[in-house]
């Protein structure tokens, strides 16, 4: 199983929310998964969802197949689609989007281009995920913060 970074255990725990790692598989492969029809799946599908590779071009059309029938099947309700990002901003090491670095602003703390290329493209994506619009700012936030080595 992918390891959940520290600062959605508690929420991994409840199963009240997407792990990001399977949010990082879902956006790579296009799909929509809803909180709701997360929180419907047994564990075992839980499982296949976090451990099933979604790296390739083939994994990804295989992730998307699996877990889309798999909450078809749980739920009655096909999962969304989206087109993915041919460049999301997770990948770009040398541009910190908007929001994160006002996230970062209004935390009274900064970070540098350096800093965040240094991050890992999952780290990235959480933060930027963290941040999105209509997500409720927790501590999580700032948690990840910590976690990253970016907030003492």
């Amino acid at each position: 199983m992918t390891p959940l970074f520290n600062f959605e255990r508690k929420n991994n725990q409840e199963h009240l929310c997407i792990p990001m790692h399977v949010r990082f598989k879902l956006d790579c492969c296009g799909l929509k998964v809803t909180t709701q029809q997360w929180q419907n799946l047994i564990q075992e599908e839980k499982e296949i969802a976090n451990s099933t590779p979604c790296q390739t071009v083939d994994e990804r059309t295989n992730y998307k197949e699996v877990v889309g029938t798999i909450i078809l099947a749980r739920t009655g309700q096909r999962a969304g689609e989206m087109a993915p990002e041919p460049m999301p901003a997770w990948l770009n090491e040398r541009t910190i989007p908007l929001r994160v670095e006002n996230a970062f602003a209004s935390n009274g703390c900064g970070l540098t281009v350096e800093q965040w290329s240094d991050l890992a493209p999952i780290q990235r994506f959480a933060l930027i995920k963290l941040t999105r619009p209509g997500h409720e700012m927790t501590s999580s936030f700032v948690e990840a913060l910590k976690e990253f080595g970016l907030l003492k």
